[in-house]
């Protein structure tokens, strides 16, 4: 089964998925399903463009519904809108938080794991920023 497959289905059921770039470990619930960088699941990403799979998967993050708690903690490796903040044509299609956190952060490691996502000097030195999403940074840090 593949990971994002997985980690949806536990997540749309209630279970929190925690994801550490610099450990390469995703917890969902109780259960490491990546731990150090191995995983007895698919960690494949197929997509044409990294790129814009990243930023696709940050837009759909970054109006997503929040929580109660989600709204007032606020932690993560990316940052969304508030729901005060997201537009209201945006809310029409907007998904649960958790989910797109989840998806996001999920397919970002295995990207990155499984070689789709590569640090690419040209970005710089320390970080890479999206020029449709500037508040979407991806840091050096994490590819080491």
């Amino acid at each position: 089964m593949n990971i994002l497959e997985y980690v949806q289905r536990n997540v749309q059921q209630g279970k929190r998925c925690f994801v550490d770039f610099k450990t390469n470990t995703v917890r969902v619930g109780d259960k490491k399903i990546i731990k150090e960088g191995e995983s007895e699941y698919d960690l494949s990403t197929p997509c044409d463009n990294p790129l814009d799979e990243l930023q696709k998967l940050f837009a759909l993050y970054k109006y997503s519904l929040p929580s109660a708690r989600e709204e007032r903690k606020r932690k993560g490796y990316f940052k969304a809108l508030s729901m005060d903040d997201i537009p209201d044509e945006k809310l029409m299609l907007a998904e649960d938080r958790s989910l797109a956190k989840a998806r996001l952060e999920v397919w970002f490691l295995c990207a990155k794991l499984n070689g789709t996502l590569k640090w690419n000097p040209e970005w710089g030195s320390f970080f890479w920023q999206s020029q449709e999403y500037p508040e979407l940074i991806v840091l050096k840090d994490w590819f080491e």
